[in-house]
């Protein structure tokens, strides 16, 4: 068997955990995402949330409500802070495996070059071959017409 066709089975199984680590990213961003848009909702609920407070408050409110507004922010702060972590972890995760798919992907262009450069060398090899079956055979083809 040919360097240039080993490679290609080598490359093909390069590809497949090039392709595993692209979905891996993908998945990964996709729930980066997920938890961006979350929160991006709590950031708005929070801010409808003062504004109705602050509706409610302009015409008087019980202290008892204010305790409990003060209660459910300092929950939703909480709430968002810990979803800020989440995504911050979630980032660094998408960030390692971007690296993993950038170096798959590096290792697949370098196979795919070094297969290349097999194929050429082959070829190369292949056409002197050849050329030289035809030199014979034009000297011996020469050398028997000569005698005759």
């Amino acid at each position: 068997m040919l360097k240039s066709q080993r490679l290609v089975i080598i490359q093909k199984l390069a590809e497949k955990k090039e392709n595993a680590s692209i979905i891996s990213f993908g998945q990964c961003m996709s729930k980066l995402s997920a938890l961006e848009n979350q929160l991006k909702k709590l950031y708005q609920y929070r801010e409808d949330y003062n504004l109705q407070f602050n509706q409610s408050a302009s015409v008087g409110i019980r202290s008892s409500n204010v305790q409990d507004y003060l209660r459910f922010i300092n929950n939703l702060n909480h709430n968002i802070d810990s979803l800020h972590q989440s995504i911050q972890r979630q980032r660094s995760n998408c960030d390692s495996l971007k690296l993993v798919w950038m170096e798959e992907h590096k290792r697949v262009d370098i196979l795919s070059n070094v297969k290349n450069k097999y194929i050429e060398t082959e070829s190369i090899e292949k056409n002197k071959q050849e050329q030289r079956l035809v030199d014979e055979s034009s000297i011996a083809f020469y050398l028997r017409n000569k005698q005759s």
